[in-house]
């Protein structure tokens, strides 16, 4: 009896598992493409650019340094230029 039973069952399983992997095969319908997005396009504009510009500004110094007499007297020479770098221990009067 027994083999009677296996011979029904098995048959069943094997047609159950033929079924359930065909059906898993099957594409997905695909959806409609969407329509393309409306896009603003304008015509380019033909100028000459010039490769500087003019602006109004003010330039500070980083660090002033304000120079003072010790002692009293008139100044006989000015070594140095206005604006000029100096280096430390320069004779700048």
């Amino acid at each position: 009896m027994q083999g009677f039973s296996i011979l029904r069952i098995g048959p069943a399983l094997v047609l159950g598992c033929c079924l359930g992997l065909a059906a898993c095969s099957l594409a997905p319908a695909e959806a409609p493409a969407p329509a393309p997005p409306a896009v603003m396009v304008s015509a380019p504009i033909e100028r000459e650019v010039p490769d500087y510009a003019d602006f109004t500004a003010r330039k500070a110094a980083v660090e002033a340094v304000g120079v003072r007499a010790r002692v009293c007297g008139y100044l006989v020479n000015v070594t140095s230029k206005e604006g000029v770098l100096v280096e430390k221990g320069e004779v700048l009067f």
